[in-house]
């Protein structure tokens, strides 16, 4: 474990272990969302749920200290999801994701840059929405699990995808970013694949799906 990440776990994760004990005491199951910055991106191979993670900042270990409270108690999904995109944004109604940011940026710009050297596995929220509803109705076994759209890309591959499918003429210059930003850590390949789950469509078709369900 880096340095970085040698910290007492931040409030999120101990409001993750708070809402553990209280679906405990209910006997409910707990679904809790984690993410691919759980490990280092050394690997340079996807990472599947036996994986060892190593987060690299204070983020990545708030979001695995939760990973352990939520396996501390017997009804629960662990979802490991990256870079997520969906009709919601980020940030609820008002919020945007990576295609709408690229989309709102060739409206005024003939060329734009993109981050060429991190690599993770897009995530359509509807996609992963569908597979957890699965997984309720099937009763999966409590347990740690993947959850991405198949495959995996550079920002900038994904920026170059969404305007092919969009026929938007634009050039996409590449750049690069260092593993540590602004004195923080990040991972530059943090693709997931799944040991237990049927894998999902292609990156490249729920983009596909997404391109033609939205609302400009």
């Amino acid at each position: 474990m880096s340095r970085n990440a040698r910290k007492t776990p931040n409030r999120p994760s101990i409001a993750v272990r708070n809402l553990a004990t209280i679906c405990r005491a209910c006997r409910v199951k707990l679904i809790h969302f984690s993410t691919d910055y759980v490990f280092d991106g050394k690997k340079m191979r996807s990472y599947n749920e036996v994986d060892a993670p190593n987060p690299l900042n204070v983020y990545a270990i708030s979001k695995l200290a939760g990973e352990f409270f939520v396996k501390l108690i017997p009804d629960y999904y662990v979802i490991r999801v990256a870079s997520l995109f969906g009709t919601t944004g980020c940030l609820g109604k008002g919020g945007t994701n990576f295609v709408e940011s690229m989309l709102k940026l060739s409206k005024n710009n003939k060329t734009i840059q993109v981050t060429s050297n991190i690599t993770s596995s897009p995530t359509y929220t509807y996609d992963a929405a569908v597979k957890i509803k699965e997984m309720l109705n099937s009763n999966y076994p409590s347990g740690l699990y993947h959850l991405t759209n198949s495959g995996y890309c550079t920002w900038h591959e994904f920026a170059l995808e969404i305007f092919k499918q969009s026929n938007i003429k634009i050039k996409v210059e590449s750049k690069e970013e260092q593993e540590e930003q602004a004195g923080v850590k990040r991972p530059l390949f943090s693709a997931l694949t799944s040991k237990k789950i049927t894998p999902l469509r292609s990156w490249q078709e729920a983009l596909k799906h997404y391109l033609a369900n939205r609302n400009p």
